[in-house]
């Protein structure tokens, strides 16, 4: 007979707003990074596209504390890393622009980042997912919204140098697998990238 195990969880408030779209979870990851100490986490409020704001969050001592905000947003939330330090890598969209890397100054700060530039060909980067290891920061996006070829560039933070943009899929639509790939779950590791990807929901 099989039996049941009943996993404990507790649940704790974030915040409340109004959000246009998924203010949390929609679409993109990472969301939620883990330091050894506390628990980080973005969102997205804003009643709609053209107002929106996202909102940096970090658990400590049983509470969940607002940090950094930002707005300009490209349809999704911002996204997080941590860079073998810990300091926390916020990376986020914008409307009709280049995407934005922010590290904070100081492992466990939400309030204070320095910027890392992004190259002016890493443009209009929409439907993001980005990755880090061994300090090497992935970024896997649609890189032409006329098309929808998918792209991935990497920035080595120990070196400051940016490889890419690279199109690994030319978009086609004329036969399965279609590559208008959207919404990458991005996971380098030593030997390379893996991604995990949908196709276009409009086909």
């Amino acid at each position: 007979a099989r039996s049941e195990i009943e996993v404990p969880y507790q649940l704790s408030k974030i915040d409340e707003g109004v959000a246009w779209v998924s203010s949390y979870w929609g679409y993109n990851t990472p969301k939620l990074v883990y330091d050894g100490d506390s628990y980080y986490t973005v969102a997205l409020w804003g009643a709609e596209q053209a107002t929106g704001t996202g909102v940096l969050y970090k658990f400590q001592d049983g509470e969940w504390r607002r940090g950094y905000s930002w707005d300009d947003l490209n349809y999704q939330p911002g996204m997080l890393l941590l860079d073998n330090q810990r300091h926390l890598i916020l990376i986020y969209p914008r409307i009709n622009d280049s995407p934005v890397i922010l590290r904070s100054i100081e492992p466990g700060d939400i309030d204070h980042f320095e910027a890392i530039p992004v190259p002016a060909a890493i443009n209009k980067a929409g439907y993001m997912g980005v990755g880090i290891h061994d300090d090497r920061i992935v970024l896997g996006y649609i890189g032409d919204p006329d098309t929808f070829s998918f792209t991935v560039a990497w920035f080595d933070l120990a070196t400051q140098t940016w490889s890419g943009p690279h199109v690994i899929a030319p978009a086609q639509r004329q036969q399965e697998p279609w590559t208008t790939w959207l919404y990458p779950i991005v996971q380098p590791d030593a030997a390379g990238i893996h991604l995990a990807v949908s196709n276009n929901a409009d086909l």
